[in-house]
């Protein structure tokens, strides 16, 4: 017997082709796009770059010493990019600070440093957890509002 065109076996036979044709397809699809990524696993790498960070204190500025907030507020309208303003390590300094606008071609910066800063270990020492917190707690200072 001989298939037509339009016989109806030839439509199911014809039928079931393409569904088997979009089932490979999206079998292919599935396996290209989610098996190599459940397959790779990502690998530990060292670091590319190295990017020293080491602190390099400005060189040619003054160095103010502000011993009480007045002092602070002073040296912060007084002082001039690239001059180093020394907070006295544990005193605590309350009031609004503000730093004005100050003309700055060099792009330098104000730096506000700690007198306790000569005290921390060497660059690329490493710190244990316990002396972590008490360096933390002993050298930061920390300086809040919206005007700084």
């Amino acid at each position: 017997m001989r298939l037509t065109s339009d016989h109806p076996c030839k439509r199911v036979i014809g039928g079931c082709q393409r569904r088997l044709q979009i089932i490979a397809f999206v079998t292919l699809l599935v396996f290209t796009f989610v098996v190599p990524a459940v397959a790779q696993k990502p690998q530990a790498a060292l670091p590319r770059v190295f990017i020293d960070t080491t602190f390099n204190p400005p060189v040619g500025g003054t160095t103010w010493a502000a011993h009480t907030a007045a002092q602070f507020s002073s040296a912060l309208t007084s002082a001039a990019p690239g001059d180093i303003i020394i907070l006295d390590a544990g005193t605590v300094y309350t009031g609004n600070f503000v730093v004005p606008a100050k003309a700055n071609p060099n792009r330098e910066w104000i730096y506000i440093e700690s007198s306790a800063l000569p005290n921390l270990p060497p660059a690329g020492t490493r710190l244990a957890t316990r002396c972590k917190q008490h360096a933390e707690d002993r050298y930061s200072k920390r300086i809040s509002g919206d005007s700084l």
